[in-house]
């Protein structure tokens, strides 16, 4: 009933033994799994719940017969390129691959066999759709769950994805793995919303939801760039609860998903973070992404499923329901090696460290945690599990050693020989700030009460928000007897302070330019790149002046 690596997998997996099984477990595995064959037609009974869409949006066009013609047309192409099915060979093909794949990606990927039992047996006791609302930190994600849930024999859901990721090939396999594509906004470039294409999207999450198939929702809508959790988003979310009182399904399941990584495969989002545009996402892009990850290691993963919770019980609390969700879900991730690793070396050791002080301060850490209800995703001996956080960062940081440290994390220095210096060199410090947010959800309340007394504090729940430069700050209630020593204050305030003064340097900068910024330039970039960031974490800036807003909104 413990934690399982769910990629170790060998004949004792399966129902034979022998040298052979031996050879062949994987595929043995694979076809074992229990995969139920999707013979709703969704695509029909889809098109039947959108007739009156087609004739709305062809009074809206001003004429009726051509224009309903049109829509229908139109209508056929956007559902042939939302409607997902789960192909049982394809699916069983994917796993094998995946075992395969990750095995060389990962050194384990751990799950709990308690929360997964707990999960199966509130699915079968309710008889409801399970509703999956992970945290969003990799494309990895939507293929984890997934390939989690085979392995356990639980159903695999209908993925809500991107309209980004629908490339060749690749959009191919993902539909018929489950995985529907969506628009990331429904507004056309007129300012006025697509009627047709909300109209066909709601009617396949209702059908979806009628059906009793189980889905995959990312609340924060895009990956973190930034390693703390974005703001939640309503969206399809707020489809399904509507289908609750239009009485469309009965109830569901709500099953909120945490994911932590040692390191994500992405590498690094600094060029988003100085402020440059995103890269689209392409075939060769990906290939070439999957050729350059096989050469490395990214460590270990811990994904954790949360307590299930039906809709109906939560409908009528006041508190946001996007967020209450969220908030489970960052709740129940770990926090992994390097978050702590990367947390001490940034903001309590930042000119550098002996490693048997960076020894004792992790465990200082790892405890620290776990009094807050957290978990950590790792376990083992202080001195391994440091040298493999050490390992996994590497360039973002310098070790001093007479032994090659870097090149093999199990090589142990001489005590007060070893000597780790962290990098303050752009975009080197990207890495490690990236990993050390991981923890500002275990230090959010107490870090606001650690920072200078004239900040104005208002506790309601699990969110920062700012409104007139007065933080509020949304918590549960800080934990009893906590060990407020100077050093410790000192620890919270440097933890929250980037925050802080990068906000503080965004509304000086708002406050006091005057002159039109140019679009290509570097200031413009990193401020609108400020300011995103801000709008993602729930972090409201408000202006007084008006102009000043006008110039914000050409900002965003």
């Amino acid at each position: 009933m413990g934690l399982r690596n769910v990629i170790f997998v060998n004949e004792n997996h399966t129902r034979y033994r022998g040298w052979l099984a031996r050879q062949v477990c994987y595929i043995l595995f694979v076809t074992e799994r229990d995969v139920a064959e999707n013979k709703i037609n969704l695509l029909t009974k889809v098109f039947r719940r959108v007739q009156k869409a087609f004739s709305d949006s062809a009074i809206g066009s001003g004429s009726k017969g051509k224009a309903a013609e049109r829509e229908k047309r139109n209508a056929k192409i956007i559902l042939s390129r939302m409607v997902a099915t789960v192909s049982p060979f394809l699916l069983r093909l994917t796993g094998w691959v995946l075992l395969k794949l990750f095995n060389s990606f990962f050194s384990i990927v751990l799950v709990h066999n308690g929360q997964l039992n707990i999960v199966k047996q509130a699915a079968n006791e309710a008889n409801v759709p399970l509703i999956f609302l992970p945290i969003h930190k990799s494309h990895i994600d939507y293929l984890l769950i997934t390939f989690i849930l085979f392995c356990h024999n639980l159903q695999a859901p209908f993925i809500a994805s991107g309209d980004n990721l629908n490339l060749p090939i690749i959009g191919f396999l993902i539909q018929r793995l489950g995985g529907f594509f969506i628009k990331r906004r429904l507004q056309e470039e007129n300012g006025h919303k697509d009627v047709l294409y909300k109209s066909l999207l709601n009617a396949y999450i209702e059908q979806l939801f009628h059906e009793h198939q189980s889905m995959e929702i990312f609340l924060e809508g895009t990956r973190s760039r930034s390693g703390m959790p974005g703001l939640a988003k309503a969206g399809l979310l707020s489809i399904l609860v509507d289908s609750l009182y239009s009485g469309i399904a009965n109830d569901a399941l709500i099953v909120p998903v945490g994911i932590a990584y040692d390191r994500i495969l992405e590498g690094n989002f600094s060029r988003e973070q100085l402020g440059q545009p995103k890269k689209s996402e392409s075939l060769f892009g990906i290939f070439r992404g999957v050729l350059r990850m096989l050469r490395k290691n990214y460590g270990s993963v811990r994904v954790d499923f949360a307590q299930p919770f039906s809709i109906k019980v939560w409908k009528s609390f006041k508190w946001s329901f996007k967020s209450v969700n969220l908030s489970s879900a960052v709740q129940s991730s770990a926090i992994m090696s390097t978050n702590a690793v990367a947390c001490l070396l940034l903001y309590k050791h930042r000119k550098g460290v002996l490693l048997p002080v960076l020894l004792d301060d992790f465990q200082w850490l790892k405890e620290q945690v776990l009094v807050r209800g957290f978990d950590v995703g790792f376990s083992g001996r202080p001195e391994d599990v440091v040298m493999h956080a050490l390992h996994l960062l590497g360039e973002a940081l310098t070790v001093n050693s007479s032994v090659p440290l870097v090149t093999s994390p199990r090589i142990q220095a001489p005590p007060g020989v070893v000597m780790i210096i962290p990098s303050t060199r752009v975009p080197l410090v990207f890495d490690l700030s990236y990993y050390s947010n991981g923890l500002l959800p275990v230090f959010a309340c107490e870090a606001v009460v650690g920072r200078p007394t004239h900040i104005f504090v208002v506790f309601v729940q699990n969110h920062l928000y700012w409104i007139n430069s007065i933080p509020l700050l949304r918590c549960q209630g800080l934990p009893r007897q906590l060990p407020y020593n100077l050093e410790f204050l000192i620890f919270l305030q440097n933890l929250l302070g980037p925050i802080i003064e990068a906000y503080s340097s965004v509304a000086i900068f708002l406050q006091n330019f005057s002159s039109q910024l140019e679009a290509e330039s570097a200031t413009y970039s990193l401020v609108k790149n400020a300011i995103t960031t801000f709008l993602d974490m729930g972090v409201r800036i408000c202006l007084i002046s008006t102009s000043l807003v006008m110039d914000f909104n050409q900002l965003v």
